[in-house]
């Protein structure tokens, strides 16, 4: 089985790496579609496409699709299988063509995804498509503190955040209030890197927890996770006139 790989017809300049075995006179080609730039984008899907184009192609072509990833950021740092690949998959994971997902891949980490491909003869042949993700912002800290005591409903908050660097600015942050059933609403977004938020429904002493997420140009976030323990004084509408 002959493989040729090809990362589609754009003209882009790609920095994947890209690997073929050859086994019999069956031409095969193994193609990435979409988010093909190395490092390639967290954000968005990645998908690859596998094409028999000559007479003599098998009908029955059986695929095994595989997927490992590294911590490029590491020194030492062994390829790790991924075991529940199906997760990440927008496809079914014996199929033709390959998605995965979106938001499934880690940002500055390394990824090899190969296929092999067995027909009845007995004939197979494999490819390999290696890449790295763009990585997140990185290097900073965010902080949050309690402007006010005494409130009716709430409570004001100051979260900032510094020291944060990527080379694909502007940086994007996005405040977010953790509610009691797990979900994030959002409180604030801008490039601005420090936001005064409110927060509602607080009385008496208790835990805020929040998240800020530092997004670069290219859609690649970090997530920070804050708390504090607020108090807050009830004060009724007549007092505060």
């Amino acid at each position: 089985m002959v493989w040729e790989i090809s990362l589609g017809n754009t003209g882009e300049v790609h920095n994947a790496r890209k690997e073929f075995c050859l086994y019999s006179v069956i031409f095969h080609s193994f193609r990435c579609d979409q988010n093909c730039f190395s490092p390639a984008r967290t954000s968005s899907a990645i998908s690859f496409r596998t094409d028999c184009s000559t007479a003599s192609c098998p009908r029955s072509l059986k695929y095994h699709w595989k997927l490992l990833g590294k911590n490029s950021n590491l020194l030492y740092s062994n390829w790790i299988p991924h075991t529940n690949f199906s997760n990440f998959l927008a496809t079914k994971e014996g199929s033709q063509n390959l998605v995965v997902k979106q938001q499934m891949l880690v940002p500055g980490w390394s990824y090899r995804i190969t296929v092999d491909a067995l027909s009845p003869d007995g004939s197979y042949g494999w490819a390999a498509y290696q890449f790295d993700t763009l990585d997140a912002p990185s290097g900073g800290t965010c902080h949050v503190t309690q402007l006010n005591t005494e409130a009716t409903v709430g409570v004001w908050l100051n979260i900032s955040c510094h020291g944060w660097d990527d080379n694909r600015v502007p940086l994007k942050y996005e405040f977010y209030h953790a509610s009691d059933d797990g979900e994030y609403d959002m409180l604030s977004y801008g490039v601005q890197s420090v936001a005064v938020v409110y927060v509602s429904r607080l009385v008496g002493e208790t835990v805020v927890r929040l998240k800020v997420d530092i997004v670069n140009i290219a859609g690649v976030a970090r997530e920070i996770e804050l708390s504090i323990k607020v108090c807050t004084v009830w004060v009724s509408k007549k007092q505060l006139v």
